[in-house]
């Protein structure tokens, strides 16, 4: 989108119909591959051009439902999470653009919703169900950091996860993580500090957001570093790192004073993104629309 009022601004290049649902989507670091993974246990590679999207090839992740993908920085590995098959593991590594397999992780007695890379290529985080979060380093193929099973450290256990931690991201600083978390009575925006000399992850007290819904749908940092958003039954775009709360969007496309939301009417957004400029949030809407808001000012673009 090269401006508001450009007549190409929102031209419909292509429609691909796909047979299952798609779960999330990601382009590599040059823009020229579309990673896919659909719901129940495919990923499938599309060619990019100005003119076309040409799919490539798929290829089955050997998990019972893929939840979550992140392409490394320079893209070449695809991670896939999600719930596994009997015998297999939740975590696997992809080479790309080949799509051989190069390395798995398995977890005891969870599944997992989220993952990412740092911003390096060195390591792994994952999280997903039953309060768990891990750190992978992926030189040594070891585990650097667990939460959820027993704790690194005896004297001190890992607070602020959830039932479901739905969304893992990386500030542009590469050091500060966004982990959302949710509980049956609510949910929390978890920051956390990664310190990759010492192989620590330490949760920060100081940032972390206490919220009353227990949805939240996949979260994400502005490529300037300058804001944060994420949504529970609405999108909420905050500033980085004061918390400023910006702007409260509906689902129906609407501006709202303040935070609202109807835990019996279950109508929330599917994903939220920034553009790279971060001057534009995009949003997901239940109703099949696609809401673009300028960001910081708030305005429905």
């Amino acid at each position: 989108m090269n401006s508001e009022t450009s007549p190409q601004a929102n031209l419909l290049l292509q429609t691909t119909i796909l047979e299952d649902y798609v779960e999330t989507l990601r382009f590599t670091s040059d823009g020229r591959t579309l990673v896919g993974a659909l719901t129940h246990n495919e990923l499938t590679l599309w060619q990019v051009s100005a003119e076309k999207l040409e799919q490539q090839f798929s290829f089955p992740s050997g998990l019972k439902r893929l939840y979550d993908i992140a392409l490394s920085p320079d893209g070449t590995q695809l991670a896939a999470v999600g719930e596994a098959q009997a015998g297999q593991r939740q975590l696997s590594i992809w080479k790309l653009p080949s799509g051989e397999k190069k390395d798995e992780f398995g977890f005891p007695d969870a599944y997992l919703l989220s993952v990412a890379f740092s911003l390096d290529g060195t390591r792994l985080l994952a999280a997903g169900s039953r309060e768990t979060l891990y750190v992978v380093h992926l030189l040594t193929g070891k585990i650097e950091f667990a939460a959820g099973e027993e704790p690194l450290d005896e004297d001190e256990d890992f607070w602020g996860l959830g039932e479901r931690n739905t969304s893992i991201v990386f500030h542009p600083d590469g050091k500060t993580v966004l982990i959302t978390a949710c509980f049956q009575a609510g949910s929390l925006v978890v920051f956390c500090e990664l310190d990759t000399r010492r192989s620590t992850l330490t949760p920060r007290s100081d940032l972390t957001l206490d919220l009353v819904y227990d949805v939240l749908t996949p979260a994400a940092f502005s490529p300037d570093g300058r804001f944060f958003a994420f949504a529970d039954w609405n999108t909420k775009l905050y500033s980085f790192p004061d918390q400023k709360l910006t702007g409260v969007f509906s689902p129906e496309g609407q501006r709202l004073a303040e935070p609202t939301g109807n835990p019996v009417v279950r109508k929330f957004w599917s994903n939220v993104l920034f553009t790279p400029d971060s001057r534009t949030l995009l949003c997901g809407s239940p109703n099949g629309s696609i809401f673009l808001w300028d960001v910081p000012s708030g305005r429905l673009r």
